[in-house]
């Protein structure tokens, strides 16, 4: 950090905070624990502990973490250097987008329920993706969690995509959800 001036930036921030405020509100609770998840065109993931976000899945750039839509998300260095991928195809011909084929989400959603193959996988990558950062954030935060929060288009859009996040996810039954339109 000191020779490159290299930290983790989080890039959400604004939206993880409303989300936060947002709970603090609804839940009636000054310092929540949180799992706030902004899905959009970009997407990330954050753990808040009694109210401060102590981790974020998004790093020094947009692109580690989470898939989104044109994005790859975390993905092995050594796939970049072995196949030559570019900084354009990562970011802009990747993730959701690069695997379904599809122009937009709500043309992922209507293929995926066609049970389109392409579609069908790319919703299914995206999906374990975020669910495994909800189990690491769990962990993260011992288990003592208030809230789960979903914001972004996609987050607060479509009740599909949160169904398919928390369906496979037993030990959050009892946390309650909330959703919160990005503001």
């Amino acid at each position: 950090y000191t020779e490159n001036r290299i930290q983790k930036y989080g890039f959400h921030g604004i939206s993880h905070q409303y989300a936060l405020l947002n709970a603090q509100k609804k839940l009636k609770i000054k310092s929540p624990n949180l799992i706030t998840i902004h899905l959009g065109g970009g997407c990330s993931i954050t753990a808040i502990k009694k109210g401060k976000p102590i981790d974020t899945s998004m790093g020094y750039s947009p692109m580690e973490g989470l898939m989104m839509w044109s994005r790859t998300g975390d993905i092995d260095p050594y796939l970049v250097g072995k196949f030559g991928l570019n900084e354009h195809t990562l970011n802009h011909e990747s993730g959701i987008k690069g695997i379904s084929g599809c122009k937009n989400y709500l043309d992922l959603l209507q293929k995926y329920q066609q049970g389109e193959k392409r579609a069908v996988l790319a919703m299914d990558m995206f999906i374990y993706r975020i669910q495994k950062y909800i189990g690491a954030y769990c962990a993260v935060l011992q288990g003592k969690i208030d809230a789960i929060v979903f914001t972004g288009k996609i987050g607060a859009g479509e009740p599909i995509t949160r169904k398919l996040i928390l369906k496979n996810l037993p030990f959050l039954r009892d946390i309650k959800t909330l959703v919160v339109p990005s503001d």
